[in-house]
Formats: C-alpha cells, structure tokens, sequence
C-alpha cells in the first residue's frame, strides 16, 4: 500500500539530513534547544502538543495519546491507522511516568523507530516535573461553572469554541449531562440534598475531565461539558468514567442518581445551535 506520511519525511528523506539536524545524532545545542522549547510550555498538556508536533513532523502518525494514572491527554486523532504502538515511559532513575500510545499509517521502518525513540527521550526529562505541576493546579482547579438558567457565558463558550476548532481541526465535543434521579427527592430534603449530590458531582467531574474541558451548570439538573480536542472515542471513553466512578460517591449513590449523557461532534459547516440539538436529541433518546 503506497501512502504519503505526515510532515516531512519521505523515503528518500533517511538518505538527507531530516529534521532537527539529523536524528538520531543530536548535537548537544540542539538537545539544548529542544529541552529549552520542551520546558517553556505551561502546561503538561502544551509540553506534549509539543512533541506531538515534533513526532508529526517526521513520522506518519496518525493519532497520539498520554495517559499517566487517572490522567488521559488526546493529542492526536485522525483516520488510517493501520499500526499501534504502546511505549512505557520512564524518567532518568526508572521511575514510571505514563506511558504514549501511538496509531501509525504505515508500520515503521528501523529508521523511523530510532527516530521516535530519539524524540520520545526528550520528554521524559521534564515529563515528572509536569506531572508534578499537573497534580498541583487539579488540587486547586474548579469547573467553569455558571449560574443555573444564566447561559449567555455557555453560548459565547460554545460559538468561539466553534470558532476556534476551525482554525486547529483538533476535535470539538459537546456533551449534555442530566442528572436523572433529582426530581424524585424528597422535598422536605431537597436544599441540604441537591446541594450535596450537586458537590458530589463536580468532584466526580474534577476527577474524570481534563484540565481543558470547560464544564458549565444549565440548570439545577443539567450540565454542559466542552470538549477539544475531541474525538467520538475520547467522548465515549470520559462517558464510561463518569458512570464507573458513581459508586463511590455515597449521596449520588444513595439517591440512584444516574447521568444521562447526550454528545454531539462538531463537524464542519455545523453552528453552535446545530450542535446542541444533536446533543440534546441523544439526551433525550436515553431518557
């Protein structure tokens, strides 16, 4: 199967000086340099865009994804992988610090595999001090949440959310949560009890959404959640932690509250209108 890869690199390109200056066999200014872009980004999720980029530029990659613990990072997702690769990672003393899946459009040569073993060593160095960075600003961030039936900061989210996702491509997922169970609490209970299902509820979302979600409350039993990047999968796989980690928050258990959850990609030409009512359609089909 002929297939033209991703980036620069061809064939006839193991033959020329590629990317970077050659690699494998970095100069040690160049490592430097590397090193110096890898560790001026702000986040973890910026670091590995980084490297995605990098990996992008010489391989023919067709999706990349971090995962490290409870933490999942989507930085790439597009059509025709045919060749999937798992590498554990690991920082300079052995310790591990997640580990990088890869989908390919062709199986590698042993260049290209000596290639992104190159490029792969140059992010577990910095990689635990992110990770370390990341576990700081989960403990002290909160869901961008708006007052119930106050949405104009959802709908201006929404459209430049939009507006933004046609510039990168990297994916945009609406996603519509109703939390089925609260209508039938006992009103003599329902302030002290939906204040506490309701706290429950966003540490479970602190929990399972990535740091880039934007999280908004609609309505006292509806929540919104903005996802980029965003892929069919990605959406799926934050749906499966939302319901797997409800049995250990005892008042959304006690009470048999059950989030229904409708999601809608974005795809191009759609409005912000459009979007929302292809989720809110899959809402209401599990209700």
């Amino acid at each position: 199967m002929n297939q033209t890869p991703i980036g620069r690199h061809s064939p006839q390109a193991e033959s020329r000086t590629p990317l970077f200056g050659g690699v494998p066999g970095l100069s040690l200014v160049q490592k430097l340099e590397m090193l110096e872009q890898l560790g001026s980004q702000d986040t973890l999720e910026q670091m590995l865009q980084q490297f995605a980029q990098w990996v992008g530029n010489m391989l023919p990659i067709s999706s990349l994804s971090y995962s490290c613990q409870d933490l999942e990072i989507e930085l790439l997702n597009t059509s025709g992988t045919v060749h999937e690769l798992v590498l554990k990672l690991q920082d300079p003393k052995g310790l591990p610090v997640g580990q990088l899946k890869y989908g390919f459009r062709n199986k590698l040569t042993p260049y290209q595999q000596r290639v992104l073993m190159q490029l792969q060593n140059f992010i577990v160095v910095p990689l635990r001090l992110y990770l370390r960075l990341e576990k700081a600003n989960l403990s002290t961030w909160t869901p961008e949440l708006i007052s119930p039936g106050h949405d104009s900061e959802f709908n201006k989210a929404l459209s430049q959310a939009i507006h933004r996702n046609q510039r990168t491509n990297q994916g945009l997922c609406l996603m519509l949560i109703q939390l089925d169970g609260i209508a039938n609490i006992d009103s003599d209970l329902t302030l002290s009890t939906i204040e506490q299902i309701l706290t429950e509820f966003i540490e479970l979302m602190l929990k399972t959404a990535r740091r880039s979600d934007q999280l908004y409350q609609l309505s006292e039993d509806r929540f919104a959640l903005l996802m980029s990047p965003a892929s069919q999968e990605s959406s799926i796989n934050l749906s499966e932690r939302i319901h797997n980690q409800l049995s250990h928050y005892p008042t959304l258990s006690r009470y048999h509250i059950r989030p229904i959850i409708g999601a809608s990609i974005w795809s191009s030409g759609q409005d912000d209108e459009t979007l929302y009512l292809q989720a809110e359609e899959g809402l209401n089909s599990l209700k």
